[in-house]
């Protein structure tokens, strides 16, 4: 059965969640917010789409995950769920219309320990801009009719190197493409102009190498 608001002041205050805030009980979920490291996916045919390191943040620090692109983004907030029980997680509403998509998964194991790490794709027209310590995350708990006897080993406190590494290279997004797209369309306007140019000054040249020819046959 889901707990209700009353179950998630009591039991998530007796550090279930850490740290624990009762204001962000929102009917029968908590809301989590962004911690203090976030990788997003480099941008192809950009300047800056290599060698993007995973990003620590400062208190209330902005990023912008762009259109067509990844991000892993750790929770700040510690998350316990003991083994008679699993939870759910969503993103809010609000972060969904604006195109960030949950690609993570929808549940936390009974037994996990740790942070969480939410994989999230912008599938929307427009980059999407965040910061640190924004409340975008939800989470349900629902006891079971008994207990798991195993799980694995604690969750993470920051992102891990392996994590990232399947989507450390360019991702060729529709707005990559678009862009490039547009840095072709310049490049031919480009070399059309300097061909009518060179046109130009052979059919001169050509034409002057005719009069020179005419002026000393004719008129020797």
């Amino acid at each position: 059965m889901f707990w209700g608001p009353a179950k998630l002041h009591q039991a998530l205050d007796q550090g279930r969640v850490r740290p624990f805030d009762g204001s962000r009980v929102k009917g029968a979920s908590y809301q989590l917010s962004i911690g203090d490291e976030v990788y997003i996916s480099p941008v192809a045919y950009r300047n800056n789409s290599v060698n993007c390191p995973m990003r620590k943040l400062k208190q209330n620090e902005s990023f912008c995950i762009p259109s067509g692109q990844f991000a892993f983004i750790l929770t700040h907030e510690h998350i316990e769920v003991e083994r008679n029980e699993i939870a759910f997680i969503s993103i809010r509403a609000k972060i969904k219309y604006l195109g960030i998509v949950n690609v993570s998964g929808f549940h936390v194991d009974p037994g996990f320990m740790g942070k969480l790490i939410f994989a999230v794709f912008n599938a929307g027209p427009d980059p999407v801009h965040l910061k640190q310590g924004q409340q975008i995350f939800l989470i349900w708990f629902s006891d079971l009719t008994d207990s798991c006897t195993h799980y694995r080993d604690p969750g993470p406190n920051e992102l891990p190197c392996e994590l990232v590494n399947g989507i450390s290279g360019n991702l060729y997004s529709l707005t990559g493409l678009a862009e490039r797209l547009e840095e072709v369309e310049s490049q031919m306007i480009a070399f059309r102009a300097i061909s009518l140019v060179l046109i130009t000054l052979s059919a001169t040249l050509l034409l002057t190498l005719i009069g020179i020819i005419v002026k000393t046959l004719w008129f020797p």
